[in-house]
């Protein structure tokens, strides 16, 4: 059996659900990948540890770094309104958690908005350290050696692509978003998205991805509308 070393929260990744309602406007679509990529196999790297190998026994593991589909359908992808969003928005009360499970990060790909709570979980009886490498907020970077244990970070500032590793195991690897408004989606397997909650206005939409960079589309979003807004990304 082959299987991704992941944890996707879903297919598709509401940000601002809770919070929309029928009179708002959307913008939704597919992101694909157009081009030639070959999955990176993790399981010589798990078969080195005395703990990670048999936690991972009885298939292939891949990296994370690129999940693309049979259509070219590309997953954690985070697309976002890098401006044009209403201001002012307030952190949800909820709880974002990264674990570490059979020596992978799940989920692979974080988004939390400022202020808002991102928990670290260590899932596995053996000793995790991660270590977060943020440029504009505070950097992390501590051990876990117990089963259970858990950590908790707030962020002040919005950033974009905070790297994640395991200074334990080197192909540990995650990333994270701090945003400063809900109007934000993640592509799923299926590589859609949607960011629900939009008033009529100008948008600059970012979609970004860690291994096929970044790009934006700037489009108007009528009221009540729905737009679609597909992207693929290509080999530079």
């Amino acid at each position: 059996m082959i299987k991704f070393a992941t944890g996707l929260c879903a297919a598709v990744f509401l940000a601002a659900a809770s919070a929309a309602s029928a009179q708002d406007a959307s913008i939704g679509g597919t992101v694909k990948f157009d081009g030639k990529f070959k999955a990176k196999k993790l399981n010589s790297q798990l078969a080195g540890d005395k703990y990670c190998g048999p936690q991972n026994a009885g298939g292939d593991v891949f990296s994370e770094d690129a999940i693309i589909g049979a259509n070219g359908e590309l997953a954690n992808v985070f697309v976002w309104i890098k401006t044009g969003a209403p201001k002012g928005a307030k952190a949800p009360d909820k709880v974002v958690e990264i674990d570490q499970t059979k020596c992978i990060y799940r989920p692979h790909v974080n988004v939390v908005m400022v202020g808002q709570t991102f928990r670290i979980k260590n899932s596995d009886d053996t000793m995790h350290n991660i270590h977060g490498l943020p440029s504009l907020n505070k950097e992390f970077n501590e051990g876990q050696g117990t089963k259970g244990m858990t950590s908790d970070k707030v962020f002040n500032v919005q950033e974009i692509g905070i790297k994640i590793k395991c200074d334990v195991h080197p192909w540990m690897g995650a990333w994270l978003h701090v945003v400063e408004h809900p109007y934000f989606g993640l592509t799923g397997l299926d590589g859609k998205y949607t960011i629900a909650g939009l008033k009529a206005g100008k948008y600059t939409v970012e979609f970004w991805h860690e291994k096929f960079g970044k790009k934006t589309v700037d489009l108007e979003v009528g009221e009540k509308e729905a737009k679609v807004q597909d992207f693929t990304f290509k080999p530079e």
